[in-house]
């Protein structure tokens, strides 16, 4: 991509903005209301060689453009300089943001959960401490991990939510997001505050379901020349009411997993308010992670 395209710098980003554009389902649409001829729409493409081609022979034909959204994926900006492309990029992502932030409706996640509303933040700690061994003991079951914590506001607003299930299910989009988050959640579907043993017991019982369907997503697509498959355990654990719980093989990618997520969240939420989230599909999903 940065080769192949005839100006002199490229920056390839993935802003929580651009992606929420990139994975609108009217996002072609939408990059055209939002942008006119500056920025471009360039649909989902596996990233590679013939992703960089389709580009440069696109931002040849648009000399007047600064960039592009790339379908289901993330941003792309060019310039003369290394400024004028920094400046480039900033421009797509405040335009972008701009745009969500007037024109989004005002609950993209639709209405609150009851039952799924945050505990107080020293019951989340406490609960969290309860569960954070045997959910990792979970997530580790195919190789060790270490775990990580989160009770961030984006975190315990997107568990509160009616579309939690429904978007948890979609799963992320960005490749850089899923090759760290896996493609979907473990979601919990009891409040935080339920009896304890009661907890563990559901948490059992949807890792058994976890580990099927993505056995059953690696059948499906793989082919002979697949890479064995390579784990099926969750690495992020979402516990509506108390938190998340990311997995790594050290604390740091632990950490990022979750701060993956987290983008993903604002991708679907900026999404969901401008239009509806409509992440690439499991079969380009699975090419990219094996």
């Amino acid at each position: 991509m940065h080769a192949l395209i005839n100006v002199n710098h490229v920056d390839h980003l993935h802003p929580d903005s651009g992606i929420a554009i990139a994975t609108a389902k009217d996002g072609k649409a939408l990059t055209k209301t939002i942008f006119g001829d500056r920025v471009l729409w360039v649909p989902w493409r596996r990233p590679g060689f013939q992703l960089g081609l389709d580009i440069a022979k696109l931002q040849a034909q648009n000399p007047q453009a600064i960039g592009c959204i790339l379908g289901g994926h993330g941003i792309t900006a060019w310039g003369k300089t290394s400024k004028e492309s920094e400046a480039n990029s900033i421009e797509i992502i405040k335009t972008a943001e701009a745009y969500i932030a007037k024109k989004g409706m005002k609950k993209p996640f639709g209405e609150k959960v009851a039952k799924f509303q945050p505990l107080k933040p020293a019951a989340r700690k406490a609960r969290a401490a309860e569960l954070a061994a045997f959910i990792r003991g979970i997530a580790s079951t195919d190789k060790p991990q270490v775990g990580h914590f989160t009770d961030s506001e984006a975190v315990l607003e997107f568990m509160g939510s009616a579309k939690l299930k429904k978007l948890g299910s979609l799963g992320t989009s960005c490749p850089d997001h899923f090759l760290r988050t896996k493609v979907k959640p473990m979601i919990l579907d009891l409040p935080g505050d339920a009896d304890l043993d009661k907890v563990k017991a559901r948490l059992t019982t949807l890792h058994e379901l976890y580990r099927a369907d993505y056995a059953a997503y690696y059948k499906k697509h793989a082919t002979k020349s697949s890479p064995a498959m390579r784990g099926a355990d969750p690495l992020i654990v979402l516990v509506p009411g108390v938190g998340m719980f990311s997995f790594g093989a050290n604390k740091q990618t632990a950490r990022v997993a979750g701060e993956f997520y987290i983008n993903a969240i604002n991708v679907m939420r900026g999404a969901e308010a401008i239009s509806s989230y409509a992440p690439i599909s499991d079969a380009e999903k699975f090419n990219i992670e094996y």
